[in-house]
């Protein structure tokens, strides 16, 4: 094969494989554009996860598919496999920053887009590479300049007395202090993918041992809650959220962090992001993780029917959604904040109407990543839709009925999808047309009940 047809090739794999992390950073894109207040907030951060989600996936996508020996040994030099994977990123990430400062996306921070590019770029990949997970390495890349411009606020706020000379001095530090970190996460990407190896197994889990002791006991328990608990181990990255967004909190509450808003506090505005993206995350690790570690297959050839052990995964997917994104926030707002409400009370139907939609699209995704990062595209989509006005007033039990068979045939398809390989493109096209007609003939009939 000739020089340039390997780069053709290489550059065709590179794009088939990122291309649908960039198609719903277009969409989350286009919904910020046409939404105002907490659903274009949200699509913001959907545009973010979405963006950074490329440059994880450049890396991560070898270790999700197990093809990282077979590109370790193609008749190629690694640095040119490098330059194509950062060729295909940046001509995905550039156009979105280009199109994010045309639509104004971020009036008060202009250098952001192209910050979130250069987070794609310079920072996914190393983090990847270094947790050998493009789940973590993508939450990792999202968090660390968050982390790192609270660090810059707390140490401007003691210079500058006035809030807005505070606000607008950390703006431009942390905008010039991100330029040599993203340097630095270009050179370490650059070194790790020199010296990378092909190692089976992923990044060693969370483990208690210390605090609970190892039984001696190893004798059978009962089969639904050993089901159970292969659940919670599916949900570390969940936990690891909530752990931070407490630290996060805690932290905000002693340093005395100021809110986005002049009557919102830094731990209402943590724990409103929090809410409303953790039935996205809890959703989408149901069947996109365990088909990426390899383990739906033996799992489903289990001496348990396959009904049960999706009975299982439904009742604990659901009771951490709604123990972690409603409960949480309900007692960390009024113990840290005791005089301040939740600045947004998800209500139960839409954390539920949340995670079925990204259970649902779990069944379609091969790897965990592509599912977070459609699933928070699709949320915001969701948020558009159930939060207006009209479809709540004067109608608000055939509202949540309506909700609830959606959220029954969305449910019911990611069962019907559970499987090792992701489902085909007919069943996909069969089942979108299904929701559309169920929905499409919901709202009709619920416009025909007003009159």
């Amino acid at each position: 094969m000739s020089p340039g047809a390997q780069m053709r090739t290489l550059l065709s794999n590179e794009t088939r494989a990122l291309l649908p992390a960039w198609i719903a950073a277009v969409l989350a894109a286009g919904i910020a554009a046409l939404t105002r207040g907490d659903v274009h907030e949200f699509s913001l951060l959907a545009f973010i996860t979405a963006t950074i989600g490329i440059g994880a996936q450049s890396i991560g996508h070898e270790y999700a598919h197990r093809t990282l020996g077979l590109m370790l040994t193609l008749p190629i030099s690694r640095r040119r496999l490098f330059f194509v994977k950062m060729i295909v990123v940046g001509a995905m990430v550039l156009p979105l920053a280009i199109c994010a400062r045309l639509l104004g996306l971020f009036p008060d921070v202009p250098a952001l887009p192209w910050l979130v590019a250069g987070a794609a770029l310079c920072l996914a990949p190393s983090l990847t590479m270094l947790c050998r997970s493009q789940l973590a390495g993508m939450v990792f890349s999202a968090s660390l300049p968050g982390t790192i411009f609270t660090v810059v606020t707390i140490i401007t706020s003691r210079t500058f007395d006035a809030s807005a000379e505070t606000e607008r001095t950390a703006l431009v530090t942390w905008s010039r202090l991100m330029i040599p970190i993203l340097a630095s996460g270009a050179v370490l990407g650059w070194r790790l993918f020199m010296r990378l190896e092909s190692i089976d197994g992923g990044a060693t889990g969370i483990h208690l041992k210390w605090w609970t002791g190892t039984t001696r006991d190893a004798g059978p328990r009962h089969p639904l809650w050993q089901l159970v608990k292969k659940e919670l181990r599916l949900q570390q990255m969940t936990f690891a959220v909530t752990g931070l967004c407490l630290a996060i909190c805690t932290a905000g509450v002693m340093l005395h962090l100021p809110g986005p808003g002049r009557h919102v506090s830094f731990v209402a505005a943590a724990t409103a992001v929090y809410a409303l993206g953790l039935p996205a995350l809890v959703g989408s690790l149901a069947t996109a993780e365990e088909r990426q570690l390899g383990t739906l297959a033996w799992q489903l050839q289990l001496p348990t029917p396959a009904w049960q052990q999706w009975a299982a995964k439904v009742g604990t997917v659901f009771s951490l959604t709604l123990l972690l994104s409603i409960g949480v926030p309900l007692l960390l707002v009024p113990t840290l904040s005791p005089t301040e409400r939740p600045f947004i009370e998800v209500p139960a139907v839409l954390a539920v109407v949340m995670t079925a939609s990204s259970m649902y699209i779990s069944s379609l995704c091969a790897t965990a990543v592509r599912a977070v990062v459609t699933s928070v595209v699709a949320v915001s989509f969701i948020l558009w839709l159930v939060l207006k006005a009209e479809l709540w007033s004067g109608r608000e039990s055939a509202s949540v009925a309506l909700l609830a068979v959606v959220v029954a045939v969305l449910v019911g398809f990611a069962f019907v999808n559970h499987r090792p390989e992701p489902p085909s493109a007919a069943r996909i096209w069969r089942q979108t047309l299904s929701l559309a007609a169920l929905v499409g003939v919901g709202l009709v009939v619920l416009e025909a009940a007003r009159f």
